[in-house]
């Protein structure tokens, strides 16, 4: 698997191999056009300057977000819809520039680590579990083979199950 950010603004568009060719429209919408010359309009509605996605090239699937915006799109050129929505999160709404967003892979999944907590989703846009919210400015500390430790701001211990999304303390 392959993860990645991309500066929209200084760019304008780029390319996942064997998933297709994007090029930013304006501030929230980019243009996505598949290896087959299918296209679909992607709405990030909080912006599209920093995008980031996860891809699998020999499974022809990626994950594309915003690190601003809610939106969790799945891109499968030859699925039916072949772009969706499949996830939001809940995003930190008194401050965009507060946000920040991160992604893990996991054996054929991905974690995404945002502001106010974690969502785990298969490629295909499984979602597995969502765990949120959290306190403002947990940082993730570890994940280990079936729990993901972060800190909150005052130093307390959150414990999330990998499998399931259960906290298991704090």
């Amino acid at each position: 698997m392959t993860e990645s950010e991309v500066d929209l603004t200084l760019t304008g568009s780029f390319s996942i191999d064997r998933v297709g060719d994007f090029a930013r429209i304006d501030k929230t919408k980019v243009r996505w056009r598949g290896p087959g010359g299918d296209t679909r309009e992607i709405a990030f509605e909080a912006g599209n300057i920093f995008l980031r996605y996860v891809a699998d090239h020999q499974r022809l699937l990626a994950l594309l977000v915003s690190e601003t915006s809610d939106e969790v799109y799945a891109i499968d050129p030859i699925g039916k819809p072949p772009v969706r929505v499949v996830a939001r999160m809940r995003r930190y709404e008194s401050n965009v520039g507060l946000r920040y967003l991160k992604f893990v892979c996991l054996d054929g999944d991905a974690l995404i680590y945002y502001e106010q907590g974690l969502l785990r989703i298969g490629l295909n846009g499984e979602v597995r579990w969502i765990a949120d919210p959290f306190p403002l400015g947990s940082s993730l500390d570890v994940i280990e083979a079936d729990v993901v430790r972060l800190t909150s701001p005052d130093d307390r211990l959150l414990e999330i199950d990998l499998n399931s999304g259960r906290r298991i303390h704090g």
